[in-house]
C-alpha cells in the first residue's frame, strides 16, 4: 500500500493540447523582426528623399533584417575605399557586410584590376566566373597585366608552371585563384590533395578571401591559439576567418567567465562569429536572466545570430512544455537546437508520449528514435528533481528521495508539476506547506480544483464530520491528496484518475473510476 499516510501522489500527464507551431514561426519572427533601421538613417547618410527610402526598401528588403550598425559600417568601408559616390545606382551593395566588401575589394586587387568601382564591387560574383581574357575587354584589368605572375609573387611561389600560363589564357579568374590557393595552402599548412578537395567541397567560401588574409588568419591562430596544421585542415573554416574580427575576439579576455582562449580550443567556430554579436548575445542572455553556467554547457550558441537567440529564448517563453525549462542547466540546447527540439515535441505528442525530457529533444537522432520506439512515457527524473529543489529550496537528494517513494513519479510532464506548483502559490500556500504534501504536485491541476471546491460545498459525506475551515494549509493539501486516493486504496493509482490517458495501464483505472 503505498500512500498509507496522506502526503503521497500521483501526477498525470497534463500538457497543453495542440501542437506547437515550430522552426517555421521561429524563421518567420527572426526575419520579421524590425532592425531599428528607420528612414531618417538612409536619408542622412545617403542624402535622399523619404520617397526615394521606400523606393529603396521596396526593392533590397533584405534592409529589413540588418542593424543600423552592419549597415553604417558596410557604408563607411566604401568610403574608406573611396567608392561610395553614385551608391544610389547601387543601394543593394549596402546589405553585404563590411567584411564581405572588404573580401572582394582585396581579391580584386589580388587579381590585378586596374580599379575597382561600386558596379564592379556589385557584380564581383558573376565577374569572378568570367574568362579573364573576356575580364581584360570588359577593361577592368589591363591588357598587358599577368594575373598568374602577381598571384605566383603573393604566394611566393618560385615559378609559374605553364598550367598557370594557360589558365590565364583560358579559364575564369575562379579557376586561376584555386591553382595559386592550392599552391599556397600545400606550402602553409601541408595540405594534401586529399585535404584540398575537402577544403574545397565544405569551404568553398575560401575562393571569396584575399590570400593576403588567409595567410594573416593563419598566422594568428597558430600564434594566439597554437593551432598545429592538423587542427587548421580538420576546421577548415578558418581558413576564411576575419584576422580583425578575430583580434577583437580574443581581447574580450574571458567569455561567461571563461577564459576566451579555452573556450575556442574546444569550439574554434566561435572565431567565425562577429565580436559585437558574441557581446550582444552576451547582453541578451543577462536580460532573460539565463545563467552563465547554463550557458557554459553549449558554447555553440554564440554561432548564432543575436536576433536568432533573442526570438528563441522569446518563443521558448510563450510554450509551456518549454518555458518550464528556462532555469535548466542545459537550457543552452534547447535554445540552439530548438527547431529541431520543436518538430520532436509535436512527434511525441502526436504519439501519446508526454514526459520527453530536454536531453531527448535535443539529442541525437540515434538516442531519440531509441527513446520513441521504446514507447515508454518516463525520463530519469533529473528535470523534475532539479526544478523542484529550485522552487522548494531544498537539496537535490531529500528531493529525490521524497518523489521516488512512488515508483512510477518519472511518469510525469514536467509542465503539470509547474502549472500545480503555480496555482497552489496563488492560492497562498507556502513552500513549507508543498514540500510536506509534494507528491500533490503530481495530480491533474482539474482533480485538485474540483476535490476543493468539493470540500468548501461539503458535497463529501465524510467531510462533513470534519471541521475543514480548522485546518493548516499544509493539512488541507494532505485532505485533498486523501479523497483523491480514497477510491483507489492508497495505492498511487489516482494519478491515472483523469481524462488525459495515456497508456493502458490509465485506462484500466479511468474505467474503474
Amino acid at each position: 500500500m503505498f500512500l498509507k499516510r496522506i502526503n503521497y501522489d500521483f501526477l498525470l500527464r497534463h500538457c497543453t493540447v495542440g501542437s506547437i507551431k515550430p522552426s517555421r514561426m521561429c524563421t518567420s519572427m527572426e526575419k520579421d523582426m524590425p532592425s531599428g533601421i528607420d528612414h531618417r538613417f538612409f536619408m542622412n547618410i545617403l542624402g535622399i528623399s523619404r520617397k526615394d527610402v521606400d523606393s529603396m526598401l521596396a526593392k533590397h528588403g533584405k534592409f529589413y533584417m540588418l542593424d543600423k550598425e552592419d549597415v553604417q559600417e558596410s557604408y563607411d568601408t566604401l568610403q574608406e575605399y573611396k567608392i561610395s559616390d553614385g551608391i544610389l545606382e547601387y543601394p543593394g551593395i549596402l546589405t553585404t557586410s563590411a567584411t564581405t566588401l572588404k573580401n572582394r575589394h582585396g581579391v580584386l586587387i589580388e587579381c590585378s584590376f586596374s580599379q575597382v568601382t561600386l558596379k564592379i564591387l556589385h557584380r564581383y560574383l558573376t565577374i569572378m566566373n568570367k574568362p579573364i581574357s573576356l575580364v581584360k575587354t570588359y577593361g577592368y584589368i589591363p591588357q598587358n597585366a599577368n594575373v598568374a605572375e602577381r598571384l605566383a609573387e603573393i604566394v611566393n611561389s618560385g615559378k609559374i608552371i605553364q598550367e598557370a600560363r594557360k589558365l590565364e589564357v583560358t579559364g575564369t579568374l575562379n579557376d586561376l585563384r584555386r591553382f595559386f590557393i592550392d599552391d599556397f595552402l600545400r606550402q602553409k599548412i601541408q595540405a594534401s590533395e586529399k585535404d584540398l578537395q575537402k577544403i574545397w567541397h565544405s569551404y568553398g567560401r575560401i575562393r571569396h578571401r584575399p590570400i593576403k588574409t588567409i595567410s594573416q588568419s593563419i598566422d594568428l591562430i597558430r600564434k594566439e591559439m597554437n593551432f598545429s596544421n592538423e587542427k587548421i585542415l580538420k576546421h577548415g573554416y578558418l581558413l576564411y576567418g576575419d584576422p580583425e574580427n578575430t583580434e577583437k575576439i580574443l581581447s574580450m579576455g574571458t567569455l561567461l567567465g571563461v577564459d576566451i582562449k579555452e573556450v575556442l580550443e574546444c569550439h574554434p567556430k566561435i572565431l567565425m562569429s562577429n565580436h559585437r554579436s558574441i557581446k550582444q548575445i552576451v547582453n541578451i542572455l543577462r536580460e532573460h536572466e539565463i545563467s552563465d553556467t547554463a550557458m557554459q554547457k553549449n558554447w555553440l550558441i554564440f554561432t548564432l545570430g543575436p536576433r536568432t537567440v533573442a526570438n528563441r529564448i522569446a518563443y521558448l517563453k510563450e510554450v509551456e512544455e518549454f518555458r518550464v525549462l528556462l532555469n535548466h542547466p542545459r537550457i543552452g540546447r534547447l535554445i540552439y537546437y530548438q527547431n529541431k527540439a520543436i518538430h520532436r515535441l509535436n512527434y511525441l505528442k502526436d504519439n501519446k508520449i508526454f514526459c520527453a525530457s530536454l536531453n531527448v529533444l535535443s539529442s541525437d537522432s540515434e538516442s531519440f528514435h531509441r527513446y520513441a520506439q521504446n514507447g515508454i512515457d518516463a525520463t530519469k527524473g533529473k528535470e523534475i528533481v532539479g526544478t523542484l529543489a529550485k522552487k522548494l529550496n531544498r537539496n537535490t537528494k531529500d528531493i529525490r528521495k521524497y518523489l521516488s517513494r512512488h515508483p512510477n513519479w518519472c511518469h510525469v510532464p514536467l509542465v503539470s508539476i509547474s502549472s500545480v506548483y503555480e496555482y497552489l502559490q496563488q492560492k497562498g500556500f507556502t513552500e513549507s506547506d508543498i514540500y510536506k504534501n509534494i507528491h500533490i504536485l503530481f495530480y491533474p491541476l482539474a482533480e485538485i480544483t474540483r476535490k476543493s471546491e468539493a470540500i468548501e460545498r461539503e458535497a463529501l459525506d465524510f467531510i462533513k464530520d470534519i471541521n475543514w475551515k480548522s485546518l493548516s494549509k499544509s493539512q488541507y493539501l494532505a485532505l485533498i491528496l486523501y479523497i483523491i486516493e480514497i477510491d483507489f486504496h492508497f495505492a498511487g493509482d489516482g494519478i491515472w484518475a483523469t481524462n488525459y490517458i495515456q497508456s493502458e495501464k490509465s485506462e484500466e483505472a479511468q474505467l474503474s473510476v
